[in-house]
């Protein structure tokens, strides 16, 4: 009878460790293709790939005019990055 307690109290301890590692496992792949999709998509803005609209931001009276950039990643996740013209 101890036997078949113990052998119980294993077979709960494995099926809830892997369900642990199925959701671990989970977790990792949709963050390795996020962080594939982030490198793509930073690579796009750094390459200058990605027109961008023109913007002028004011700051403390300061306007510095340039291009405001977008690129997605992700399922709902974008970068932004505000180049600076070159005359400013």
């Amino acid at each position: 009878m101890e036997v078949l307690i113990a052998l119980l109290i294993i077979i709960i301890s494995v099926v809830a460790l892997l369900n642990f590692l199925t959701a671990s496992l989970r977790v990792n792949d949709t963050s390795s293709k996020i962080a594939g999709d982030l490198l793509v998509s930073s690579g796009e803005l750094e390459t200058g790939d990605i027109e961008g609209v023109t913007a002028t931001i004011t700051v403390n009276g300061v306007s510095i005019s340039g291009k405001l950039r977008e690129s997605p990643y992700g399922s709902s996740k974008k970068l932004v990055e505000f180049v600076r013209s070159s005359g400013d």
